[in-house]
């Protein structure tokens, strides 16, 4: 028999491309968003963000505390 697992309940994921260019993803759906969108959600997250260094740089913030 095939149980459901249990749904998680996660921060938004969160993409930042070279420009001004970036996308926010969670659970429902996948969006672009507008970089002063980006840089708040970076910031006041939570949020998902793989490479928090580049992601910052891209941004346009100082890097994140470690």
């Amino acid at each position: 028999m095939n149980a459901l697992a249990p749904s998680l309940d996660l921060a938004p994921a969160l993409v930042v491309l070279p420009g001004p260019r970036a996308a926010a993803a969670d659970a429902v759906k996948a969006a672009a968003i507008r970089a002063p969108d980006a840089r708040d959600l970076f910031e006041h997250g939570p949020v998902l963000v793989a490479h928090a260094a580049m992601t910052a740089k891209r941004l346009g913030l100082n890097m994140p505390p470690r």
